[in-house]
This record gives C-alpha cells, sequence and structure tokens, in this order.
C-alpha cells in the first residue's frame, strides 16, 4: 500500500545520497561534478520530504473529515467489563508487589547494604510469574 511505497521510496533516497558520497569519495571528482552531485541529493531528499509531508497532511485532513465516533455511554456492559477487569488486574499487581516487597529487606554485611530476602515461599505464584 501506500506505507510500502513511502519506505521504498525512503530506501532508495538512502541508497542513492549513500553511492552518490560513496562514489564522490572514492573518484574525487572535480569541484563542479561533485556540486552538481551534491545538488542533485538535496533535490532528491526534498522531494522526498514533500512526498512525506503531502502524505501527512493528506492523511490529517481525511482525519478531519470524519465524524467522531461517539463515546459508549457509562451504562455499557462492555465499558463496565472492561472497567472492572482493569481495576482487578490493577489491585492483583500491586497486590503482588507489596507481597514481594514484603519479604525484602535491607541488611549491612561488611559496610555495604544488601537486599535479604525471607525464605517463606508463597502460597501461590504471582500472575506475572505464571
Amino acid at each position: 500500500g501506500l506505507a510500502d511505497r513511502l519506505e521504498l521510496v525512503g530506501l532508495l533516497c538512502r541508497v542513492l545520497t549513500f553511492s552518490i558520497l560513496a562514489c564522490v569519495l572514492v573518484v574525487d571528482p572535480p569541484r563542479e561534478v561533485s556540486i552538481a552531485l551534491a545538488c542533485a541529493v538535496v533535490a532528491f531528499n526534498s522531494l522526498y520530504l514533500v512526498h512525506v509531508s503531502c502524505h501527512f497532511l493528506s492523511q490529517v485532513t481525511i482525519r478531519l473529515s470524519r465524524k467522531p465516533r461517539p463515546m459508549p455511554k457509562e451504562g455499557t456492559t462492555w465499558l463496565r467489563r472492561q472497567r472492572e477487569q482493569a481495576e482487578r488486574l490493577l489491585a492483583e499487581v500491586t497486590g503482588d508487589v507489596h507481597n514481594m516487597l514484603m519479604r525484602l529487606r535491607l541488611v549491612v554485611v561488611d559496610e555495604t547494604v544488601e537486599w535479604q530476602e525471607e525464605h517463606e515461599q508463597p502460597q501461590e505464584r504471582p500472575r506475572w510469574r505464571r
């Protein structure tokens, strides 16, 4: 699609730029030829930037011309389920983090501070370790 074409043009622009630069460094052409090649590279890169800018502006105008989707009402079951699931996952993660922190403590050993983990095993593995 369009993204593939933009990527192809960008890759061609990069290959052309580096090829011309390598040729100029290896061949060491006269100053006039070097300036002409530099102008060609700048022109090709500028055309690529214009191409990308036109694509970006066209996508912005397309999205602005669409009607906005209405937000789901507060009482819908889907939204309520999503909110409940997010709250449940957040409670589970914070509980797991709290349990981990309760089993760790700082200990001074030979004038250095180290973590020491208590050796009690949790009853159930946390969800993120399953």
